[in-house]
């Protein structure tokens, strides 16, 4: 174990796990993560389907997903077990020599081979017997009109009404099973729930501002289904039960007041009759929060985010679109982003630093750290300032001709005259007869590159499958498809050197 890995599983164990050694399910969150500066967690493996199963990785120093012992494939992590399973599929499991045994001697396979053999004789038998008694022909005695009403008086003459539920004592046996049943089932979900008299719910540490939290029934079970319960806030004081913002508008929104960015929430007067979520008329930017499913091919055409791009870009407004998985997983990098529109970050000048070329994985880390969306690319070239990466450009070099895949610069950190000074070492390094580079539409802007030579040639349209496992389930058509996305495109510029 690594002196990093070490440091992380120590801070992981003090953070997530009770002395006991169980997990606490109500810091594993998104939220819990920003707050706490633990943002990193999200990517420290990249096989993980979820943060719950990287922090038990990191705990118990799995670097690989288990394997399944029949046929070799990755095992799934349960994430009401919080554990790994043991086999792949029901198929594995029940093919597993323990498992053989275990079922060859359990009394449901007994029963269901003594029915294989003699089912149709018991069923023949039975039927003989109702028809002997009753005079009716069938197999089940509970359609017998004669057998209901021997039941009814019985449960007359012990309970005095004819059906067992209409008692009082009945029904608050019957609610208490059921809230048994459903306060198990939540703390499996991570959820430490107690009915309270009124018919409401307290939901233990329910909220990372707020505590312990109390919930209408109805609100709960709406705001814990599997397809929400990743990125929709609890907390009814919150996130109000009466507010037409969505819980990812409600991130961007805190993003731009913690900066003290002045806007206009929900604005159609700009580009009428369209709406842009938040907008600032000082910048005249415009920021959209796309949710995945709603913004997907089974609601929005394949135009309609390219359109809304065009319209706001001919009006002069720069539009910035993020997604819905970016916001959850990457804010700190849209935070970023944000704040170098509205010139709120550090600046430093390109003649302070120093260039150089970069080796693969250090570029990886840097993107991955710092950008938010990586494309394959070659060779790296970096500024670095003070001996430290300030910024990378990720490049592809075919036939005489260089391709700009990635460019980014170091969070918090925004450098001024950067793109001119890689170029001209691109320029007198690889003496390229044409520099092109694809603009990413819903958050990088063509103007830089426009002062810099380069002219647009095309914009092409891009989609997305969203590849993140907590929204695959709400994501799918009805044949279980994952649904694409098309984002404001990508504008194609290049550069005649």
């Amino acid at each position: 174990m690594t002196d990093e890995y070490k440091e992380v599983f120590e801070l992981v164990q003090k953070t997530f796990y009770k002395e006991d050694g169980k997990m606490v399910s109500q810091r594993v969150n998104q939220n819990f993560l920003r707050n706490h500066n633990l943002i990193f967690l999200n990517d420290f493996f990249q096989d993980s389907l979820s943060l719950t199963e990287t922090i038990f990785r990191i705990k118990n120093n799995l670097l690989e997903r288990p394997k399944c012992p029949c046929c070799g494939k990755d095992v799934v992590f349960s994430k009401y077990k919080k554990c790994f399973n043991t086999y792949c599929s029901p198929k594995c499991k029940n093919s597993s020599p323990e498992m053989k045994i275990k079922n060859a001697l359990g009394v449901s396979a007994a029963l269901k081979k003594l029915y294989q053999e003699k089912g149709e004789e018991i069923k023949k038998k039975r039927a003989e017997k109702l028809f002997e008694h009753f005079g009716v022909k069938t197999s089940t005695p509970f359609g017998i009109q004669k057998i209901q009403e021997i039941c009814k008086e019985r449960v007359q003459e012990k309970y005095g009404v004819e059906n067992i539920f209409n008692t009082q004592e009945n029904r608050d046996k019957l609610k208490e099973t059921f809230r048994k049943k459903s306060v198990k089932i939540q703390k499996e979900k991570g959820y430490d729930i107690e009915y309270l008299e009124n018919g409401q719910i307290l939901v233990k540490n329910g909220c990372e501002k707020c505590g312990d939290i109390i919930v209408d029934k109805s609100l709960f079970n709406n705001r814990t289904k599997e397809n929400r319960k990743f990125h929709t806030i609890l907390c009814p004081k919150c996130n109000p039960l009466k507010n037409n913002e969505s819980s990812i508008e409600r991130i961007i929104k805190d993003i731009l007041i913690k900066n003290q960015i002045q806007f206009n929430q929900h604005e159609r007067t700009s580009i009428k009759p369209l709406e842009i979520d938040f907008f600032n008329s000082r910048f005249n930017i415009g920021i959209e929060c796309n949710g995945i499913f709603w913004h997907s091919i089974k609601y929005k055409s394949e135009n309609a985010q390219q359109n809304k791009f065009s319209i706001c870009s001919n009006k002069g407004i720069k539009l910035l679109q993020f997604w819905e998985d970016e916001i959850i997983y990457k804010a700190e990098i849209i935070e970023d982003i944000i704040k170098s529109k509205f010139n709120k970050l550090q600046r430093i000048s390109a003649h302070k630093c120093f260039i150089d070329r970069i080796k693969k994985p250090e570029s990886k880390r840097f993107l991955k750290k710092n950008s938010l969306c990586i494309e394959k690319s070659d060779i790296f070239v970096g500024l670095f300032y003070k001996n430290e990466i300030v910024q990378i450009i990720g490049l592809n070099r075919y036939k005489g001709k260089i391709t700009i895949n990635n460019c980014c610069s170091k969070l918090g950190i925004q450098i001024f005259g950067g793109l001119s000074k890689i170029l001209e070492y691109i320029k007198s390094k690889f003496q390229p007869a044409q520099i092109e580079i694809f603009i990413n539409n819903d958050f990088s802007d063509s103007n830089s590159f426009e002062k810099l030579g380069f002219k647009k040639k095309e914009l092409l349209p891009y989609c997305f499958k969203i590849d993140v496992h907590d929204f695959h389930e709400r994501c799918s058509d009805e044949n279980g498809n994952i649904l694409k996305c098309y984002t404001s495109g990508i504008t194609r510029m290049v550069l005649d050197c």
